[in-house]
C-alpha cells in the first residue's frame, strides 16, 4: 500500500488512467463503466532510455500480437516523482483472467519471461491496481488537451458516497452549465484503499495552470466559494494533487477513434 501511495504522489495517471488516460466514446448510448488495469512502475534513472526502448521495439509488439487495442502510457509533467510511469489498459471483465494469458498464448511462456526479465531489471517497483470509471459524474474532453491534473482524494471510511453525492449535485452541473469538459473520475476496485477516487483533470497547456481553475473562471471566485462551502468538513482526509503527460509513443490507441482525453 506504501508503495501505490507514493507511486500516487510523484501519477498515470492514467496515466494511463483515462488512472489512469480512456476516453468513453458513443455519446449517444447510456454511460458505461469501465473496468481499468492501471500500472505504475518506478523506473531505475539510468534505465529509462532502455524501459523506453524495451516497450516500444517489444512491449508494444507483443501486445499487439496478443490483441490488445488499447493501451494508455503517462509519465511525469514537470510535478511529481520523477522516472515514473502509468500504464492503463481497459479490461472487459475480471472473468478473462480465469483464461490462460493472451500476450502467453501469442509469444509462448519463454518469450514472456525472457520480456519480464529485461524490464525487470530497469524497473525498483511496480504496482497494479483495478479502477472503475466513473462516467455518470465525468465529462470526458472534447478536444486536445496536453496536461492532466490528477487529485487523488483519501476519504474517511464509510464517507466516500458523501463526497459521490456532493460532487454530482454541485458541482457537475456548475461544470456543465458552463459548457466545460475533461474531467474524470475512478474508484478503486482491487489492490488500492477503496476509501479513494482519482481524479482526472485536462488543461490545455501549462499555461492553463497560471489561472484560476475553468470552473473559477467560468463561475466566478465567489460561486465557486460557496460551492466548495457545501461540502461538509471531515468527508475528505487528504489529497494528492500531481501532473501527467500522455505518451503516445509508449501507447497502443485503436484504429479510427480520437485519442484519449
Amino acid at each position: 500500500m506504501k508503495t501505490y501511495l507514493r507511486s500516487l504522489r510523484g501519477l498515470l495517471a492514467a496515466a494511463t488512467l483515462s488512472l489512469v488516460g480512456h476516453a468513453l466514446f458513443g455519446a449517444d448510448a447510456a454511460p458505461q463503466a469501465q473496468l481499468l488495469s492501471v500500472t505504475f512502475t518506478q523506473v531505475k534513472p539510468d534505465k529509462v532510455a532502455e524501459f523506453e526502448r524495451i516497450q516500444k521495439e517489444e512491449v508494444i509488439p507483443a501486445l499487439k500480437k496478443a490483441g490488445t487495442t488499447e493501451r494508455y502510457a503517462f509519465s511525469r509533467a514537470q510535478f511529481g516523482e520523477s522516472y515514473r510511469y502509468t500504464f492503463s489498459t481497459p479490461i472487459k471483465d475480471y472473468a478473462h483472467y480465469d483464461n490462460p494469458s493472451a500476450l502467453v498464448k501469442a509469444i509462448g511462456q519463454p518469450a514472456v519471461d525472457a520480456l519480464n526479465a529485461k524490464l525487470a531489471a530497469c524497473v525498483i517497483s511496480t504496482h497494479t491496481v483495478a479502477y472503475r470509471s466513473m462516467p455518470t459524474m465525468s465529462v470526458p474532453a472534447t478536444d486536445d488537451r496536453k496536461v492532466c491534473v490528477l487529485t487523488v482524494r483519501h476519504f474517511a471510511p464509510g464517507r466516500k458516497a458523501e463526497w459521490i453525492k456532493y460532487w454530482s449535485e454541485n458541482i457537475l452541473p456548475a461544470i456543465k452549465q458552463a459548457g466545460l469538459s475533461g474531467y474524470n473520475h475512478y474508484e478503486v476496485q482491487f489492490g488500492g484503499d477503496p476509501n479513494e477516487i482519482a481524479s482526472l483533470t485536462w488543461v490545455k497547456d501549462y499555461a492553463d495552470l497560471d489561472q484560476d481553475s475553468a470552473l473559477t473562471r467560468a463561475i466566478g471566485a465567489k460561486a465557486m466559494s460557496d460551492l466548495n462551502a457545501k461540502l461538509v468538513p471531515g468527508v475528505i482526509v487528504s489529497v494528492d494533487r500531481s501532473l501527467m503527460r500522455p505518451r503516445e509513443e509508449l501507447s497502443i490507441q485503436p484504429e479510427n477513434k480520437p485519442a484519449a482525453k
